[in-house]
């Protein structure tokens, strides 16, 4: 498995974690070494703080394996699994901040991707955009 490899589609016990979030490996291999040269791989624990709500957003934030949560006022309120992204669009604005505090639920593996290389990546490969914008719309029609 690549290190952008992030297997099946896990279930937690007790409820179903189908994020609707398609694998890093679905990309290219051309577009999925750009995205490892452009990122850099963070290995989070349990409980560690990301981003905390209000911050500006400087990365987007491609999750491996494992969860991130975003968290508000100590609620849970929407969960992110492999393949599942933070900050697609807040990256992209000009001053787009967090809405909630993001939040490593279990031992997480994320790729980093500061905005610069992220908005190059957008621009210069169409099948990382379109992965972006089907990821987007999963997450969007998943907490509708």
């Amino acid at each position: 498995m690549s290190i952008l490899g992030n297997a099946a589609r896990a279930r937690r016990s007790g409820a179903t974690a189908q994020w609707g979030c398609d694998s890093l490996d679905v990309l290219p291999r051309h577009t999925r070494r750009a995205l490892q040269l452009a990122a850099d791989e963070v290995a989070l624990w349990p409980g560690q703080v990301v981003l905390a709500e209000g911050a500006p957003v400087r990365w987007l934030f491609a999750v491996v394996s494992g969860e991130l949560v975003l968290r508000r006022a100590g609620r849970d309120v929407r969960v992110l699994g492999p393949g599942c992204t933070y900050g697609a669009l807040e990256a992209l604005a000009a001053q787009g901040h967090a809405d909630a505090d993001l939040v490593a639920r279990d031992v997480t593996r994320v790729l980093t991707v500061p905005k610069r290389a992220y908005s190059a990546l957008v621009a210069t490969d169409p099948a990382f955009g379109e992965w972006v914008m089907r990821t987007l719309a999963a997450q969007e029609a998943r907490h509708r």
